[in-house]
């Protein structure tokens, strides 16, 4: 699996470690958190900057999941999985 380049952050969910966007590229990074160490870096092609601008303000948001807003928009989206 080639190494992901995306910069990402640490963010506030329970599901999602951090996640990054390059939006030269419209790819979107998300690692999850894993029980026993760090898990791998899962990268989704094609995807538009408004879906990673509602993953930074789910994160912002307490009122809003980023597990959630990932779930409902990018897990089984048209978006090519790539890691």
């Amino acid at each position: 699996m080639p190494k992901c380049t995306v910069p990402m952050s640490a963010c506030g969910s329970s599901q999602i470690k951090e996640f990054g966007y390059d939006p030269a590229t419209k790819t979107l990074a998300i690692r999850f958190h894993k029980k026993n160490g760090v898990g791998p870096v899962y990268t989704y092609a094609g995807v538009p900057q408004e879906i990673a601008d509602g993953m930074r303000d789910a994160d912002a948001d307490p009122e809003k999941s980023v597990g959630r807003f990932f779930g409902e928009f990018v897990k089984g989206a048209k978006y090519s999985e790539t890691g």
